[in-house]
């Protein structure tokens, strides 16, 4: 039985509750992979979870940064490849396009100097295709607080 319980109402009335520390409101999450066996796979983790919900997804550069602008999404997961065919620095101009946009690379493999370079290059973190599903979870939900999410 926690102490609000516990107590009368009139002794806990001033006494601040600890609260989550996700935000207010849904998260809003665009997918963007070359594979749409990982979109609708993200999708649907996602759809189970009542603070997130994917609002978009994308297939290639162009369309990341026309649907970024469109549903002003709050993180942005996006396949490694697709920020290598970029030609500019892809994150760059995604959150120029969306300032509170928090962008994370999605791979298949990891590698130190990968994660390095996204986080330089703006990226709020990087995780593995491969890990536990919940982590996906997990990892919006941090970076959302504005955490940095790299593998260990």
């Amino acid at each position: 039985m926690g102490y609000a319980k516990a107590c009368p109402k009139h002794l806990t009335r001033n006494i601040r509750m600890p609260t989550a520390r996700v935000p207010k409101g849904k998260i809003r999450v665009l997918v963007a992979d070359k594979e749409g066996i990982f979109r609708i796979g993200l999708k649907k983790l996602f759809a189970v979870e009542d603070d997130l919900r994917v609002v978009g997804e994308a297939e290639n550069a162009a369309q990341t940064v026309a649907r970024a602008e469109a549903f002003r999404p709050d993180i942005i997961f996006i396949q490694e490849e697709i920020l290598a065919e970029s030609e500019s620095n892809l994150i760059l101009t995604i959150t120029k396009a969306v300032p509170n946009c928090k962008v994370v690379a999605t791979s298949s493999s990891s590698s130190d100097d990968a994660s390095l370079r996204h986080v330089r290059n703006g990226a709020a973190g990087l995780i593995l295709k491969t890990v536990d599903p919940q982590l996906f979870v997990k990892c919006a939900r941090r970076v959302s607080i504005g955490e940095t999410w790299v593998p260990v």
